[in-house]
């Protein structure tokens, strides 16, 4: 740290600057490298093959759970939540449901300019240099979201802020500077006997320990997974994504409303039918999803999704 900025100071800086990027939840943990408990769960879950064919997640480990890999010289690692608002009711019977947090910008370039932001300033007034990751880097950001006591894990696997819900997307800024730590939150699952979420998965693919086989997960299935849908996928309404294991949390806040104006969902995703997906163009797809997370599963993966839509009737 600048011998020029006490801790208290860094502390408030770091605030305000987050609440002007519109995080709704930060905090800080030391740079250390994960924990070997987490580092065996995480090789346990790749062992037993829970990450499907995301071959990315199975790739640079060593990077996952070595902080001098992201940013040589790492310091502290600032965590952030941003929430986004939750996808309103279907319009008809016609009208598919998807992922809330899909329905605004990409969530990607977003945070990324907002986080920038947030580094530069820090660099400025600290002397320091930051990295700022936002889900495209081989960092366990759940783990280090916990570490910073931004949120506590749940059974469905998400990192649950109080006050929020699990509906937020994390971040991270990587960098040299020494903050103060935040206080972490407890590693283990918070959630007590609750097991909504594991009761309610479509696909049974909650473990019920806050991990989950993405083989069986619908988020998955419709997003990630290339070719054909296993013939038992189940129905559920959705044509991208699922986001029931979230909505049947009781610490989901469906009033919460400290979101960014760019997640707001879009009138031109909401308003399309089975129908009009299923006659999209080429053209169509990337017009409508322009700056959209759905650009993830291609437009040949919509089409797939939408037939077992139409299938079930």
């Amino acid at each position: 740290m600048s011998s020029t900025v006490s801790p208290c100071d860094a502390t408030a800086l770091l605030g305000s600057l987050m609440k002007s990027a519109g995080a709704v939840a930060w905090g800080v943990s030391q740079a250390g490298d994960v924990s070997s408990v987490a580092r065996e769960a995480y090789l346990s879950f790749i062992a037993a093959g829970h990450h499907a064919d995301m071959d990315y997640l199975a790739r640079n480990l060593e990077a996952r759970f070595t902080t001098s890999l992201i940013l040589s010289g790492a310091r502290s690692i600032i965590s952030a939540a941003f929430a986004y608002p939750d996808a309103p009711p279907p319009c008809s019977p016609r009208h598919p449901r998807w992922a809330a947090y899909a329905l605004g910008d990409d969530y990607h370039e977003v945070i990324r300019r907002r986080l920038s932001t947030v580094a530069a300033e820090i660099d400025r007034m600290l002397g320091s240099v930051s990295r700022v990751c936002v889900d495209t880097a081989p960092v366990m950001e759940r783990y280090r979201a916990v570490k910073a006591g931004v949120g506590f894990r749940g059974r469905n696997g998400m990192v649950i802020v109080p006050g929020v819900g699990a509906r937020v997307f994390l971040a991270e800024i990587f960098t040299t500077a020494e903050l103060p730590a935040s206080e972490p939150c407890a590693e283990e699952i918070a959630c007590a006997d609750c097991g909504r979420c594991v009761a309610s998965c479509p696909g049974h693919a909650l473990q019920g320990d806050g991990t989950l086989d993405a083989r069986r997960c619908l988020s998955y299935l419709t997003i990630e997974h290339r070719g054909d849908l296993p013939p038992d996928t189940p129905a559920s309404g959705y044509v991208y994504g699922c986001d029931i294991c979230r909505l049947v949390c009781p610490h989901e806040y469906a009033a919460f409303s400290a979101v960014l104006p760019e997640f707001q969902p879009r009138e031109t995703i909401l308003s399309l039918t089975v129908d009009d997906i299923s006659r999209l163009t080429p053209e169509d797809f990337s017009t409508i999803f322009r700056k959209s997370a759905v650009k993830r599963t291609k437009l040949l993966g919509l089409l797939r999704n939408v037939k077992l839509l139409l299938k079930n009737g």
